[in-house]
């Protein structure tokens, strides 16, 4: 039981502290050495908040017990149910997605008033790979996860249960999540990056780096732990007791 619980310290503890501080960083950086009326400059400042700040919160926020949301809830001596962990992580999600996608748009917007091809990189097509993986598993799945009552009589038609996409709404968010971190150390490695920061104190870049890594690792960590029978049963079907509640579906 202490060990576990001085894994959950360590894993959830990282995660929010570097989660905050890598994209803090990052951010920082950015501003510094961009100005706001370049388009480029929204790509990594959006990516940062989607992947390093809204995504990971989201995940810890629902399958950990350690959250910067909730320690915020509590400093204002309130508390959250699970209904609630759930809402907020769906907000946190879609906050995500939409900052992912305008990071998107800014790249692709900065790229053609340059006339340069897009997808040329390995991060470039790493990156567009994990927008359509992320579309499918945060909009797609999370929606009809989410909207499971709504979308129950669709499901029942295709002969797939609400538990069903719960798993595949898992496993796959992994899949696009571990992309995503993929992409940003691409990016942070690569030339166009390092060529823009190369005046800044080495022990930001450091830090940027180990947090970029830090944040990957124990998100990933967080969220296998919990999806663990997602990935070793995918297609064990047997319902929740009550499989129209919310709660149990998310």
């Amino acid at each position: 039981v202490e060990a576990k619980r001085a894994w959950v310290w360590l894993t959830e503890g990282s995660l929010n502290l570097f989660s905050f501080l890598t994209c803090l960083v990052l951010v920082g950086q950015t501003l510094a050495i961009m100005p706001l009326a370049l388009k480029f400059t929204y790509h990594p400042i959006l990516m940062a908040l989607s992947f390093i700040f809204c995504m990971p919160q989201g995940i810890v926020l629902l399958t950990g017990e350690k959250s910067i949301v909730l320690a915020i809830v509590a400093l204002f001596g309130g508390s959250v149910n699970r209904a609630a962990k759930v809402q907020i992580h769906s907000a946190l999600q879609l906050l995500g997605v939409v900052a992912y996608l305008g990071g998107f748009v800014a790249i692709y917007l900065h790229k053609g008033e340059l006339e340069k091809p897009h997808f040329t990189s390995w991060h470039g097509l790493v990156g567009v790979a994990t927008i359509a993986v992320g579309i499918f598993t945060n909009w797609v799945l999370g929606t009809i996860l989410y909207f499971s009552n709504t979308f129950k009589p669709l499901l029942e038609k295709v002969g797939v249960k609400p538990l069903q996409v719960k798993k595949a709404h898992r496993a796959s968010s992994m899949a696009s999540f571990a992309l995503g971190f993929f992409t940003i150390g691409l990016a942070l490695w690569e030339s166009s990056w390092t060529n823009k920061v190369e005046n800044w104190p080495s022990e930001l870049l450091l830090l940027t780096k180990v947090g970029v890594v830090i944040v990957a690792i124990t998100s990933l960590l967080i969220g296998f732990r919990i999806s663990w029978a997602t990935l070793t049963s995918y297609f064990i079907t047997k319902p929740p007791k009550n499989e129209s509640n919310l709660n149990n579906i998310v």
